[in-house]
C-alpha cells in the first residue's frame, strides 16, 4: 500500500509530454502510478482517471481552464526558458534570435500562456561559437530534469516557494519562426553563432 506521508498525498500522476524522459521512472521510484500521455485530454479522462497531480513537459496542447480548476494547483509545467522571456513555442530558438536571458523553469499552470507562478528556476550561459540549437537543446533538457528531481518532494508536499512573474517578458507562437528556418542548414545541428551571423539583418 502506498504511503501517503511519503508521497505528501499524491498518487496518481498524469504525465504529459516527452515520452523518453527519465522523469517517468523517477516518478515510478517515488511510489506513484504514472500514466503517459502525448495526446489531447479531457477533464472526462482526468476524473474517470482520478489523477491527483498534473505535470506537463514538452506538451503540444493548451490545457484548459477547467481542468486545472479540477486539479487544484496540483498541475505544474517544465520549461526550458528563464521565465518571463520565451513563453510559448520554441523558447530555446528564440533565447539567441532575440538575445535574452537563457535557463529553465518549472511553474504553476494557470489559464495563460507559461505565465503561473515560478517555482523554481535555474539560468545558464552557453558559447554560441561552440553549440548548435539540438546541443543546447540537450543541455537544457537535461537540466531541467534534474532540477524537477532535485525539488521534487518540496513540490509534491506543497512545500515549495512559489513567485509571481513580473517585468519584460517575451512570448512565441510555432509559425514566428518560419521566414527563419531557411538559415538552418543543418537543422538544428546548425551552429548557432553561424546562424546568427546571417540573419542579423533579417530581424
Amino acid at each position: 500500500m502506498t504511503n501517503l506521508v511519503n508521497t505528501g498525498g499524491v498518487q496518481r500522476v498524469l504525465f504529459l509530454g516527452y515520452q523518453d524522459s527519465k522523469l517517468i521512472n523517477f516518478l515510478k521510484d517515488d511510489g506513484l502510478q504514472v500514466k503517459v500521455c502525448d495526446e489531447r485530454i479531457s477533464l472526462d479522462f482526468v476524473k474517470q482517471e482520478r489523477f491527483d497531480f498534473l505535470i506537463s513537459y514538452g506538451y503540444r496542447y493548451i490545457i484548459n481552464e477547467e481542468i486545472l480548476t479540477h486539479f487544484c494547483q496540483n498541475a505544474i509545467n517544465l520549461h526550458i526558458s528563464l521565465l518571463p522571456f520565451n513563453r510559448g513555442s520554441d523558447p530555446n530558438f528564440w533565447s539567441f534570435v532575440k538575445d535574452t536571458p537563457k535557463g529553465v523553469s518549472i511553474h504553476y499552470l494557470d489559464k495563460g500562456l507559461d505565465t503561473g507562478d515560478i517555482i523554481v528556476q535555474k539560468e545558464l550561459t552557453f558559447d554560441t561559437a561552440k553549440e548548435s540549437f539540438s546541443s543546447t537543446y540537450k543541455i537544457l533538457r537535461d537540466e531541467i530534469e534534474k532540477l524537477f528531481m532535485q525539488n521534487w518532494q518540496e513540490i509534491k508536499t506543497k512545500k515549495c516557494k512559489r513567485v509571481k512573474q513580473e517585468g519584460e517578458f517575451s512570448v512565441h507562437k510555432s509559425i514566428d519562426k518560419q521566414h527563419l528556418i531557411k538559415y538552418l542548414h543543418d537543422g538544428w545541428d546548425t551552429n548557432i553563432k553561424s546562424f546568427l551571423d546571417k540573419i542579423k539583418d533579417k530581424i
